[in-house]
């Protein structure tokens, strides 16, 4: 099926072939590689992000009436031209990418959910090439040891990680966050072709 937007502006249609894939597929993540890249969180201005922010009003948050104060990630997206981009975009055995900070703070958390990735598809689309949802990637790279406390939940699994890893996982996985640690996690989240 070739990535198209119509399906991402379609909630419904958007989490049947999510949950669709996930039956056929499966879920697996592994492992791609672990290392050091060239980068410093901590030197980035981050903003933060409320989950249930939904500025393209077509996702389930569009519709929720409780907004939690806890569910705030900081970002940034990182610039393609960053050496760091380009040596994940090696690694990750991709050409074009979307490579943001996530910073989730003691006690914060994200429920349940998976990523529509709308921001690169529409780059992916503006080059008129034809790409199709088996060629998508994501992935994420963490900078420190996982914490007692620190959660991801990828499907029915509880990923673990240590500093360095890059780790694949399908775009199709929902999964959730939270970290009930005394320390800020800090990770950066790849989608791509």
């Amino acid at each position: 099926m070739k990535i198209n937007l119509e399906m991402l502006n379609d909630t419904d249609r958007w989490e049947q072939h999510c949950r669709q894939q996930q039956h056929t597929l499966g879920g697996d993540t592994h492992l791609v590689w672990n290392g050091t890249i060239d980068f410093d969180p901590a030197t980035q201005a981050l903003e933060e992000q409320g989950h249930y922010e939904d500025p393209h009003g077509t996702g389930v948050c569009a519709q929720e009436v409780i907004k939690p104060e806890a569910t705030i990630l900081e970002r940034m997206v990182i610039d393609p031209a960053h050496t760091a981009h380009r040596q994940l975009r090696k690694k990750c055995g991709i050409t074009m990418a979307r490579v943001s900070v996530n910073l989730q703070r003691p006690g914060m958390f994200i429920p349940l959910h998976t990523d529509k990735n709308r921001n690169i598809c529409k780059q992916i689309l503006q080059t008129g090439e034809e790409r199709h949802w088996s060629e998508f990637k994501r992935f994420f790279y963490f900078f420190t040891d996982q914490e007692p406390g620190q959660f991801i939940q990828m499907g029915d699994s509880q990923l673990s990680w240590r500093a360095g890893d890059l780790v694949e996982w399908p775009y199709y996985l929902a999964h959730a966050t939270y970290n009930a640690s005394y320390n800020p996690r800090t990770m950066l989240s790849i989608a791509g072709v």
